[in-house]
């Protein structure tokens, strides 16, 4: 607990420790996180004229915030998204405090409040590598019904499957050996051969134990085919729960089509290219693969640099020791106090 403890405090362990070692952001993300309250504490010393030593936690309030974000687009002229992120960054900081000290609870309620923006997207969300694990995380697999929902999530990013193919999978569709794989029936009727990793091969193992070959390997609680709205309502289940933890997708449309979008980014990103990309999602005209093209250098800075199905088990604490290399941005905050 770190009650009695002022901004400059929280803040710096918020930056420092909870980032880092609680949620294993990585150094991208946690920048990203670092501008954004720098640029408020610059706000309310060039706008409101309060020192950034004389800020108080009493100052992050609804009031403050709402017209840090209308300078933000009015004077800064940021983008829609990047306001968005600005938000989410203030909410997360705020929700961190209000964790170590209940008496903020009004004041982080109040900034979830305001309401994110929306705007144009090319194409739909998708998860990044930081975003991905929040969401697995919110899977308690030593229960059976969590276990299944935890295979059905890593498949799906896995193989990059339409909800479609992955409701309809079966048993003898999947193929366990040297170089595993699985078929996947698509549009048009049409088979495609998907490659999986030996991480989604040790689950596989584990979940089809007591399965026969004609049967579907996704079953709702009642042994029945499991059905879209099944698939969606899960999805939906742990994305609010990730949401408490994770700000930054309460701006996105996540759904279980943002899985296979977030398959492709990751493999693009990668370096991986589109021949490759459009073969593995089945597309028949490469310009659908094309939309992914579409994706800003600033996405891509904050996307997953690897594309590892074992992302789903790895540990969260992996990042720490890189984004501890680069403490330019805190040190420039720590600078702001001793003003």
């Amino acid at each position: 607990m770190m009650k009695n403890k002022n901004f400059p405090d929280y803040l710096y362990s918020f930056l420092d420790e909870y980032l880092p070692n609680h949620l294993g952001y990585s150094a991208n993300t946690i920048n990203s996180y670092k501008t954004a309250l720098k640029e408020f504490i610059t706000y309310m010393y060039e706008i409101n004229k309060i020192r950034p030593a004389k800020i108080t936690l009493i100052n992050i309030n609804r009031i403050n915030v709402s017209k840090f974000l209308l300078y933000l687009e009015d004077i800064k002229f940021v983008s829609v998204s990047t306001r968005n992120q600005r938000l989410a960054a203030i909410i997360s900081f705020m929700n961190y405090i209000q964790i170590n000290d209940p008496i903020y609870l009004t004041s982080y309620v109040e900034l979830k409040e305001i309401k994110y923006k929306k705007f144009h997207r090319e194409i739909i969300d998708y998860l990044t590598v930081d975003e991905l694990k929040i969401f697995i995380s919110q899977i308690d697999h030593s229960t059976e019904n969590g276990f299944n929902h935890y295979v059905l999530i890593n498949i799906m990013y896995d193989t990059a499957a339409r909800v479609q193919e992955i409701i309809d999978l079966k048993v003898k569709n999947i193929h366990l050996s040297d170089n595993s794989y699985i078929i996947l029936h698509g549009k048009g009727n049409k088979d495609r051969l998907v490659y999986i990793s030996k991480y989604s091969v040790k689950l596989l193992k584990k979940h089809l134990q007591v399965k026969d070959s004609e049967d579907f390997v996704f079953l709702n609680k009642y042994g029945n085919q499991l059905t879209r709205f099944g698939v969606e309502y899960i999805v939906n289940k742990y994305l609010n729960l990730a949401k408490e933890q994770c700000q930054t997708l309460e701006t996105k449309n996540i759904t279980p089509h943002s899985f296979r979008h977030s398959k492709a980014i990751h493999f693009l990103i990668n370096g991986t290219s589109l021949p490759v990309i459009q073969r593995f999602l089945g597309h028949v005209d490469i310009k659908t693969t094309q939309i992914y093209l579409s994706i800003t250098s600033e996405e891509m800075s904050k996307a997953v640099n690897l594309v590892s199905n074992e992302i789903i088990g790895d540990d969260l604490a992996k990042n720490e020791a890189v984004w501890k290399k680069d403490n330019k941005i805190l040190k420039e905050i720590k600078e702001l106090f001793r003003n």
